[in-house]
């Protein structure tokens, strides 16, 4: 959407199809939110540059410029070892009230484990007590997703319609994670 093709009255549509407030959009546009009410209501006609800024910002949160990964992510990424009893991983999950961990090998995300894995593996018949006294690395499921810091939550939204996680890559630190109730919650 270049900025030459908006007309104002389509900036309230556009707005609440982003998602955003007015208070966000002035935010964002560097104008005044009373000037976005106006505008949206019909009763002024902004200034050429004061219309660009507007337009301007409402390209860059359509293109990602709106909310990113690192906005909403969790930083302390709880994860456990590979060689860790599945009876160990459920036991952090509960104290974490988390229903996903990253798995790990020494520094190295290499798995994935849940509750929804260890639901399915009991609907498909495998006794409790026979998985909780396996090492995650025996029933862990692939690693979660990976997307940078960077990335606008729409990504993190798609992804998360498949994935219970995303992992969140910072240059230079540790990763974070998004999961589907940090993405209901924080957006």
């Amino acid at each position: 959407m270049a900025s030459g093709v908006y007309q104002l009255q389509e900036i309230r549509h556009i707005r609440r199809k982003l998602g955003i407030t007015q208070a966000r959009l002035a935010e964002i546009s560097g104008v005044s939110q009373s000037l976005i009410a106006k505008i949206e209501s019909g009763k002024v006609d902004p200034a050429y540059t004061r219309a660009i800024k507007i337009f301007d910002s409402l390209d860059q949160y359509t293109t990602g410029g709106g909310k990113k990964a690192s906005d909403i992510m969790v930083e302390e990424l709880v994860t456990v070892s590979e060689r860790e009893t599945v009876a160990e991983a459920v036991r952090l999950m509960n104290e974490k009230s988390i229903s996903q961990l990253p798995v790990v090998r020494g520094n190295e995300i290499v798995g994935s484990i849940s509750d929804g894995l260890l639901v399915g593996k009991v609907a498909a018949g495998t006794d409790v007590n026979g998985i909780l006294g396996k090492r995650v690395s025996e029933i862990m499921d692939e690693p979660f997703p990976t997307v940078s810091a960077t990335a606008p939550l729409e990504l993190v939204a798609k992804i998360l319609s498949y994935y219970n996680a995303v992992l969140v890559y910072r240059q230079g630190g540790r990763p974070g994670i998004i999961t589907r109730s940090d993405l209901l919650r924080k957006s």
